[in-house]
């Protein structure tokens, strides 16, 4: 998680401890962003890469999280690899990291 955080920070230029957490909070431009273009892969990952270049702001709110009590992630073992190999390479060479608000 720390490697795919450095990578989202060097990307966006704003610090993120958790870029794979799913809550987001936005307001018109970001309504209207991601109702025409939300990302389908990583979109955790990926929908901060957007909204920056976008010119939409991230901030990072800390939350309490409790630990799980049943059932297990079913990202583990080789598939925590594969996973991190391919959001990484996605952050990477993401075009929408580079676009430009039109």
């Amino acid at each position: 998680m720390k490697i795919l955080a450095a990578l989202v920070h060097w990307r966006i230029k704003t610090p993120v401890t958790d870029p794979t957490s799913g809550f987001r909070a936005v307001g018109r431009r970001g309504i209207a962003l991601f109702a025409g273009r939300y990302p389908t892969d990583y979109p955790e990952v990926e929908s901060l890469l957007l909204a920056t270049a976008h010119g939409l702001r991230v901030h990072e709110t800390p939350v309490r999280m409790h630990p799980r009590t049943f059932g297990y992630s079913s990202i583990r073992g080789l598939r925590s690899a594969y996973y991190m190999a391919r959001v990484g390479m996605a952050v990477i060479v993401n075009p929408a990291s580079r676009e430009k608000d039109s």
